[in-house]
C-alpha cells in the first residue's frame, strides 16, 4: 500500500497511534484501531471543532468510485493509495462556514 502524506497534520497522525498533546493550546489528537478491519481511525478536538479521518478499505474506495463513473484504471490506482474519509464536527455554539471552492490539493514538490 502506498501512503503519501501532503499535509503535517496528516503525517502527524500517521506516525502517532496513541493520544498527543503538544501544548496547553494544541488540538488533543487520539487515534485507534478497528480490530475487525486493522484500520485506524484519528480525531483532532480543538475547543469547537474536529476532524475525524479513518482509514479506507479499497474495496470500498473501488465501490464509491465506480458508482461516481471514474475510470477504471483511475479507480485502481487510488485504490492502491492509503484513502481517508473525514468527519468534520462543529462543537461549538457557533455557524461554522467553509468554501469548498477554496480547498486545493499540493503534489510532492509541493504546487498546487
Amino acid at each position: 500500500m502506498k501512503i503519501r502524506a501532503i499535509y503535517p497534520l496528516l503525517s502527524l497522525l500517521a506516525v502517532s497511534p496513541g493520544l498527543i498533546y503538544n501544548s496547553a493550546d494544541a488540538a488533543k489528537i487520539t487515534a485507534q484501531k478497528n480490530e475487525d478491519s486493522g484500520l485506524y481511525s484519528w480525531v483532532a478536538e480543538s475547543e469547537g471543532f474536529s476532524i475525524e479521518l479513518i482509514q479506507l478499505l479499497p474495496d470500498f474506495v473501488r465501490a464509491i468510485y465506480m458508482k461516481h463513473d471514474f475510470p477504471k484504471a483511475e479507480v485502481d490506482e487510488i485504490a492502491g493509495y492509503c484513502v481517508f474519509g473525514t468527519i468534520i464536527k462543529n462543537t461549538s455554539e457557533q455557524t461554522l462556514s467553509y468554501d469548498v471552492a477554496d480547498w486545493y490539493y499540493t503534489d510532492k514538490q509541493g504546487n498546487d
